[in-house]
């Protein structure tokens, strides 16, 4: 049986190798480095238990497997906090594709609101505050 953790871990890789050729080729020099993963497919593992097998952002469930799902939007994806810092244990969680590429480099608190924001009233921009996340 195919370990989806290790599948997972492996696209962490490739995804900051993506992310360094992305930033040299249009002189980004803040994502001009690759960042440290110190994290190992056990790590990802344990995290997703801690979060009782849901994505973090929205709550739902997801099957690990869903990651050998071809572009599958709720298959598990590993999510940085703080953006500009490394793949460390207490700096990633596990959410769905959906969500990781929905929060792009928005900021963790601010992405947080929105989400309330659309479980609780959907987005309005008459909303209070609602304006001020941007």
């Amino acid at each position: 049986m195919k370990n989806p953790w290790k599948k997972l871990i492996s696209n962490v890789k490739i995804s900051g190798r993506v992310g360094l050729a992305y930033a040299a080729l249009h002189g980004n020099e803040e994502r001009n480095s690759l960042h440290k993963i110190s994290i190992t497919w056990q790590d990802l593992q344990k995290k997703f238990a801690e979060q009782k097998n849901k994505c973090f952002w929205l709550g739902v469930p997801i099957d690990p497997n869903w990651i050998f799902k071809s572009w599958f939007p709720m298959a598990p994806s590993v999510d940085r906090i703080d953006n500009l810092q490394e793949y460390t244990y207490e700096n990633i969680v596990i959410c769905t594709r959906f969500a990781n590429l929905a929060r792009g480099s928005c900021e963790a608190s601010k992405f947080a609101k929105i989400i309330v924001a659309l479980k609780n009233k959907g987005i309005n921009p008459d909303m209070d505050g609602f304006n001020k996340l941007f």
